[in-house]
């Protein structure tokens, strides 16, 4: 850990010298940390006044200090779960405190009463992830959900992505798309490149329900966080739009596509739409690659409605044209 001031510090192996000779000492540290950040007025006075000598800067100190926290947790919280399945049971012992500690200074009050179960979920995966999915997605939320908690809560949604199980996966991509709208956009940036693969991967799921859920996640996240926090996502939809391997993959690209356009607006609709037109119209290109485009006649008329009845006519014709021998 480098002190880059007296306000500021992080924990990335790009900035402080000792790089993972540090690791080790985190489980250690970060507690205190914790508790200077949390509301433990004492442990405040005696850490962060005599031991820091911020006593003049309480009010701001506590404010910077939680901003850096909420930076730090995307990339902590991780080691702290490899530390969990160390040889070493003291090991173990001082990851599981350490997520306790991050549990304690959440400051939403409905995540507060299911950090339990949120960490049941990161201490034994493989029997607790289905259990903590369902208590989220049954928990109804009444206020933000603060950085802290999505430090606890991505782990778990993430792993859920590798799980066998077709309602694991839909259940961590209805969470996701959830999550946009209950809390900060610059908390959850951290997450995307870990949360994005599962979510293309379960967009090509077998089970149309999965692809389904997942395709509604994207365009939540897209109109959530604008287009331009995934500049890979539409190129990736319309190259596996065209998929020459598989018709499930095509079709669960033409409905992410479509959930993703909704998300960005009508204008990008029209837009887009001279393109799928013509392309649905070639008789030169292969098979498989109309076939693509035609899907999104099928799902863009369900994404927006009434906004998409100027080329309902161009739809039916479509629609006949696929369905003939």
């Amino acid at each position: 850990m480098k002190l880059k001031s007296k306000f500021s510090f992080t924990l990335s192996h790009s900035h402080y010298p000792t790089g993972r000779v540090f690791e080790p000492y985190i489980v250690n540290v970060l507690p205190h940390l914790l508790l200077c950040f949390g509301d433990n007025s004492t442990y405040k006075k005696t850490l962060g006044e005599r031991k820091l000598a911020l006593s003049s800067y309480s009010g701001r100190w506590r404010t910077v200090r939680q901003k850096q926290l909420s930076a730090c947790l995307p990339s902590i919280v991780p080691k702290l779960i490899t530390v969990l399945s160390d040889s070493h049971i003291k090991v173990q012992q001082a990851g599981a405190d350490a997520l306790r500690n991050i549990g304690s200074v959440i400051r939403n009050p409905e995540i507060q009463e299911i950090v339990p179960i949120l960490l049941e979920a990161l201490q034994d995966p493989s029997k607790k992830t289905a259990t903590c999915l369902q208590t989220l997605l049954d928990t109804q939320f009444v206020h933000f959900i603060d950085a802290p908690s999505l430090a606890l809560i991505m782990p778990v949604v993430q792993r859920a992505y590798l799980d066998r199980s077709t309602e694991t996966r839909k259940m961590a991509a209805q969470i996701i798309g959830n999550m946009y709208s209950l809390t900060d956009q610059k908390d959850l940036t951290p997450y995307l490149p870990t949360i994005i693969p599962g979510l293309k991967s379960s967009l090509l799921d077998p089970v149309p329900e999965v692809r389904s859920v997942s395709a509604r996640a994207l365009g939540a996240m897209v109109k959530g966080m604008g287009e331009s926090s995934f500049e890979d996502l539409l190129p990736w939809l319309k190259q596996t739009l065209t998929s020459e391997s598989s018709s499930v993959d095509r079709s669960g690209a033409a409905q992410g596509l479509s959930e993703v356009v909704g998300g960005l607006g009508v204008e990008k609709l029209h837009k887009i739409m001279p393109e799928i037109i013509s392309t649905a119209e070639r008789t030169d290109i292969a098979p498989h690659v109309k076939d693509g485009y035609i899907m999104m006649f099928i799902y863009l008329p369900v994404v927006f409605t009434q906004d998409f009845t100027v080329y309902i006519g161009q739809s039916i014709t479509h629609s006949e044209t696929s369905n003939k021998p």
